[in-house]
């Protein structure tokens, strides 16, 4: 079945990085697909799942954006799962951040497992803030860690390719009209029929 198989991916995924990364000190938690906004890659929502039949046993939530998958290889995508990973470590284990922001504690574990914080993906971004992505180290743990686990293991579905939102331009109601003698400004219909107070010239639009 393909739901089966490729959250059981993600599951071993998760496994993998917890034992090699995280000590094993990561709780189970339910891994989602979900597409809330266009350019968020996944989110970690702590202790979101009560069992039907116990409501004290709660699980958190990893959410991966099947959408973000395009065009990024199966190396990167298994990246923002660690970088959730350790939001899970950061609010569940280290009990230091419950909201969403990226602080120093969370972004000195990114860097211990190989993730470099940056807010542009990119060596010149700040590594502290509410928007934050990252970039992997080259010479870190998470590289060699997920070679390893892509050596018996892939990804095989993306979700929908984004679609570049084009921004509507608004009709324009209002124009510019200037005096060609004096420079006097003003602004009115595009149809409207405008005298320069100063130079009693009709004052031409700026289309």
């Amino acid at each position: 079945m393909i739901t089966t198989k490729n959250y059981k991916t993600l599951d071993d995924a998760y496994t993998f990085f917890n034992e090699k990364l995280f000590d094993n000190k990561l709780p189970e938690c339910l891994i989602t697909f979900q597409r809330r906004k266009v350019n968020k890659l996944g989110y970690f929502h702590s202790k979101q799942y009560h069992a039907r039949d116990d409501n004290n046993n709660v699980v958190s939530e990893l959410s991966l954006n099947p959408d973000s998958f395009y065009d990024r290889t199966d190396q990167e995508i298994l990246s923002t799962l660690v970088h959730e990973m350790c939001h899970a470590w950061e609010i569940d284990i280290e009990k230091k951040n419950t909201g969403t922001y990226h602080d120093k504690h969370w972004g000195n574990k990114m860097e211990l497992v190989g993730l470099i914080p940056s807010n542009t993906g990119k060596p010149d971004g700040k590594k502290t803030g509410i928007q934050m992505t990252h970039y992997i180290n080259p010479e870190g743990k998470f590289i060699k860690v997920s070679t390893e686990f892509l050596e018996n293991n892939k990804l095989e579905w993306n979700g929908n390719k984004p679609v570049e939102r084009v921004k509507k331009e608004r009709n324009k109601t209002k124009f510019k009209f200037h005096c060609g003698e004096c420079n006097q400004v003003a602004w009115g219909k595009e149809d409207a029929n405008l005298m320069c107070g100063n130079c009693s010239v009709e004052m031409e639009i700026e289309l």
